[in-house]
């Protein structure tokens, strides 16, 4: 699913992609597969989303060893971190790697407004003459981290 999404006179488009590495029940994986790819092939910026209430997971990995080849501005999402005492538990995805670590709460709308000042920051500039988003961002996650809630 995409979002136009508008931010500090910005717009781009949000992407949100299936979880990966899951098989999905109602055979719908190669799909998701080929969603989460041309996703990937077009983002000018990711938001790795992780869950802060389960900590990382091999699927977390996964998801990582997918964007090793990205050159591309990775934003590291640590969702479901409702309150600020949790924030300690997001540095255990330190060790994955990849992009500035964020530590948010899309129910509460916690830290929104960070999250959005690094996605503006790293998205390529705009070219004032055009009317719609041609930057796009994509969320990319194991299943059940809150991709969709960002949407």
């Amino acid at each position: 699913m995409t979002t136009l999404i508008e931010s500090d006179d910005r717009f781009f488009e949000l992407t949100d992609t299936g979880g990966m590495g899951i098989e999905d029940a109602d055979d719908l994986t190669a799909d998701v597969r080929r969603q989460i790819e041309l996703a990937i092939n077009s983002a000018d910026v990711f938001l790795l989303v992780v869950d802060v209430q389960t900590g990382p997971r091999p699927l977390d990995e996964m998801v990582v060893d997918r964007l090793r080849g990205v050159e591309r501005p990775v934003i590291l999402v640590a969702n479901k971190s409702d309150q600020p005492h949790q924030d300690i538990h997001a540095e255990e995805f330190q060790r994955l790697g990849r992009g500035r670590l964020v530590t948010v709460s899309t129910t509460q709308n916690r830290n929104r407004e960070e999250l959005l000042e690094l996605i503006r920051d790293r998205l390529p500039p705009s070219d004032e003459t055009i009317a719609e988003a041609t930057m796009k961002l994509t969320i990319v996650g194991r299943r059940n981290v809150g991709k969709s809630t960002f949407v």
